[in-house]
């Protein structure tokens, strides 16, 4: 009994620091999910998504070096209650065919797979609550445990830096969108075209994580405010679109462009993003300028 009492202690340990250090690279789609909850603001985002990480890793850490054990099982036991709580939400809302980010990008998981993990491990730390029967912390743990708490909640600011200053957004002067060479059905199309009123055009790419990421922040953006209509172009393999609409959690009115046009409009930069009105390019983003503040201007274009 007792290897098997450390054997689900080092599990459900090992779970949580592996959870949240994946979900450290890349983040912002992780940060995005407290804004569409409408938890935080664009700018709060980024602290509340590492703090989360912190906690994630810090029980882990505990977890692992044995540290305060029956208050760390409890409290990893009611943080999994509340990702469920999370999930059956998202199931409701969403459906299953969408990301959890419950392992961030890195290992994809739809709701119900995630309710089946979390079940899993919730089970482990019950039976630790029942059969790991830890009198006293020595001393020694303690002051472990105190370096632990400033090494978790500083790691998710040190291996991923919240970006304040960087790729900071120029306007530009209004131009004409050269849309020579973009499938006819995609300028006629009611739904789809360019040179009738305002549109925000999105040229991305299915294989692409940062396009993902602008996808997502579109997507939140139009739920959140009144945003012109928004329509996707993109290059790469057709086949890989659901994948991308389930890991982005979006879905919009789409063309692919396989004429090599596309990288002359975009400089090579997927994502690049453009606020047009009747046919002029009045702004446009890349993705490391399209930032949460530019997200919330653009609301107000």
């Amino acid at each position: 009994m007792k290897i098997a009492v450390i054997i689900m202690r080092i599990s459900v340990g090992l779970m949580f620091v592996f959870s949240g250090l994946i979900k450290l690279n890349p983040i912002e789609i992780f940060e995005l999910t407290f804004v569409d909850l409408g938890f935080v603001s664009w700018s709060g985002a980024p602290f509340v998504a590492r703090f989360l990480i912190s906690v994630e890793l810090l029980l882990g850490a505990l977890l692992l070096f044995g540290v305060w054990q029956q208050k760390t099982i409890r409290a990893s036991l009611l943080l999994m209650v509340l990702f469920s709580v999370y999930l059956i939400y998202l199931l409701v809302d969403k459906g299953n065919d969408v990301n959890c980010g419950c392992f961030g990008q890195g290992i994809p998981m739809t709701p119900i797979e995630s309710l089946f993990k979390n079940s899993l491990f919730a089970a482990m730390c019950i039976a630790l609550i029942l059969f790991d029967k830890v009198v006293e912390t020595e001393k020694w743990k303690k002051a472990l445990g105190i370096v632990l708490i400033l090494l978790s909640i500083a790691t998710p600011f040190i291996l991923n830096p919240i970006q304040l200053s960087n790729n900071v957004h120029a306007s530009v002067e209004p131009f004409e969108l050269d849309i020579t060479g973009i499938p006819k059905h995609f300028i006629g199309s009611d739904s789809m075209a360019l040179n009738d009123g305002e549109v925000i055009v999105a040229f991305l790419s299915v294989s692409c994580k940062h396009c993902k990421t602008a996808a997502y922040k579109l997507t939140i953006a139009q739920r959140k405010y009144d945003l012109p209509r928004v329509v996707a172009v993109f290059v790469g393999n057709e086949e890989k679109l659901p994948k991308f609409w389930s890991e982005s959690n979006s879905d919009f009115p789409n063309v692919f462009f396989p004429n090599k046009r596309i990288y002359k409009i975009t400089r090579g930069k997927f994502p690049t993003i453009m606020y047009m009105k009747d046919g002029l390019v009045m702004d446009h983003w890349t993705g490391g300028t399209l930032t949460h503040k530019e997200v919330e201007k653009l609301s107000r274009q």
